[in-house]
């Protein structure tokens, strides 16, 4: 059930918040938990019970932490246990056809013959955030396990914290010490519920205004042949690809901070303007960052982070984001987008920290804008060869020559408008003018703008929803 789709707007959203406001405040986590259920089995159904048996062996596994608290080395087996679980379990929906692919092609017999089988049965189903909630499930185990948060108070406190449904299946991803203290003892005021509806209605504007505008005509580029392909379309796509992602995912993000605030939740921030990043090392700690937070704490740090010299170093980095690579996806593309990311953060390391001062910041934003949207092909295009020979014509390396051809299939006027709009609200200082322009407006102006500003938004994603059929959502297949 995606946010932007007309049965959550207009069924599930109001049932969400009357069950949220009308029933009393010791029944509240018990409504959350039934409402994530239904909506997860809305589009898992039988999977649901997947998501059943996680909270269950992670509550057990914590509370035999809770029973053995003194006993560190029995605390120490249950933490390894509980890992061993939720990973398999990942690696068996997520990563079974693409490991048994890698072993028949190493020339396997065996293998081979299980992979034909197995692959034309299109492997085991891939359960909606699968990878969100395998993360959470492991932060909820070692969190405990180093006593960073309390034990759940109860089954109920592991299930809500699990399952909760604004960002149960694409984040951003909580930390059990951060929301432990919020599932026992929280107010919903009147701010909470304004704030939290403003936040809901500009993600889903960015979703359904901007994302799905820009998907329609990067699609359609995408689809090209590739001798059909000049290096300005090339790289059209590729830019505007980089802007859906990020209107998709962090218009997503905004709609589940929105709505976990009007339940009386404070969710964490996801996103922080990454493409006004001046180097790789900025943009990571801009983009998805309660994932990139997630690894560097039970992760990078663990491994030794940047304490054992710059060789150890580069090796931690390689690790962590050839895994980050292959937390989105399980293929050769994900694990090579992850890698270059790794690469340019080892490069980034090793250069002369002077350098910057003699490099101008609009040339290192340049860097970073070029550098993560020739990246963003291989997350675009499943197979590896394909987008290689996309990034070729990008850089003049095709057969279709070097001008402009039209008519681009799917790219419309309402796309290039998306497109610009876009690109300036990614790059352009607009937090900076909205100040000085409120701080210069008279203050009733300012008071009465953002609730006509959200009506605005309101009237046109209704407008946009009743004639548009195309609702993708990029991040629901990780």
């Amino acid at each position: 059930m995606v946010f932007s789709s007309p049965i959550f707007l207009f069924c599930f959203l109001p049932v969400f918040l009357s069950g949220t406001l009308l029933v009393p405040s010791r029944m509240r986590n018990a409504i959350l938990i039934s409402l994530s259920f239904f909506f997860y089995f809305w589009g898992e159904q039988a999977y649901t019970l997947l998501l059943a048996a996680s909270i269950g062996v992670n509550h057990l596994t914590v509370m035999g932490m809770k029973g053995c608290d003194r006993r560190e080395g029995v605390r120490t087996g249950l933490l390894t246990a509980g890992i061993i679980a939720n990973l398999c379990v990942l690696i068996f929906f997520k990563y079974s056809v693409f490991l048994v692919s890698i072993a028949a092609t190493a020339g396997n017999a065996d293998a081979a013959a299980f992979a034909r089988t197995w692959l034309a049965d299109g492997g085991p189903h891939l359960p909606l955030g699968i990878s969100f909630i395998t993360f959470q499930s492991l932060s909820l185990l070692v969190d405990v396990w180093k006593r960073d948060a309390g034990y759940p108070g109860s089954v109920k406190d592991t299930a809500l914290f699990l399952s909760l449904f604004p960002q149960l299946v694409a984040g951003p991803i909580l930390r059990f010490r951060y929301l432990r203290p919020q599932l026992d003892s929280r107010r919903i005021t009147a701010e909470d519920l304004y704030a939290g509806a403003c936040r809901f209605i500009v993600g889903l504007s960015k979703k359904v205004l901007v994302a799905n505008t820009l998907a329609q005509g990067v699609d359609g580029i995408f689809t090209l042949r590739m001798d059909s392909l000049t290096p300005l379309i090339a790289w059209l796509g590729a830019a505007g690809f980089a802007l859906q992602i990020y209107f998709d995912f962090s218009g997503y993000t905004d709609m589940a901070i929105g709505l976990g605030r009007m339940a009386g939740f404070r969710f964490p921030e996801n996103f922080n303007r990454p493409y006004r990043a001046s180097s790789i090392r900025s943009f990571w700690r801009r983009w998805h960052m309660t994932l990139s937070e997630w690894f560097r704490d039970y992760l990078y740090i663990p491994l030794g982070g940047n304490r054992k010299g710059r060789l150890r170093t580069a090796v931690h980095l390689f690790i962590v984001f050839s895994l980050c690579g292959l937390w989105h996806g399980a293929g050769w593309n994900f694990l090579i987008w992850g890698l270059c990311h790794g690469l340019l953060l080892v490069l980034e390391r090793v250069m002369p920290p002077q350098l910057g001062a003699y490099v101008p910041l609009c040339a290192r934003r340049l860097y970073v804008l070029v550098a993560v949207t020739v990246l963003w092909v291989f997350f675009r295009l499943d197979d590896t060869w394909q987008a290689m020979a996309y990034l070729g014509v990008m850089f003049g390396n095709g057969t279709g020559g070097f001008g402009w051809r039209t008519p681009l299939p799917g790219w419309s006027p309402e796309c290039s408008l998306a497109f610009i709009l876009a690109a300036a609200c990614s790059v352009l200082p607009f937090n900076t003018a909205a100040l000085r322009i409120a701080s210069l407006t008279p203050v009733s102006v300012v008071r009465w703008s953002q609730p006509v500003a959200m009506m605005v938004l309101c009237l046109l994603v209704v407008m946009k929803l009743s004639v548009a059929a195309y609702n993708p959502f990029i991040y629901f297949r990780f």
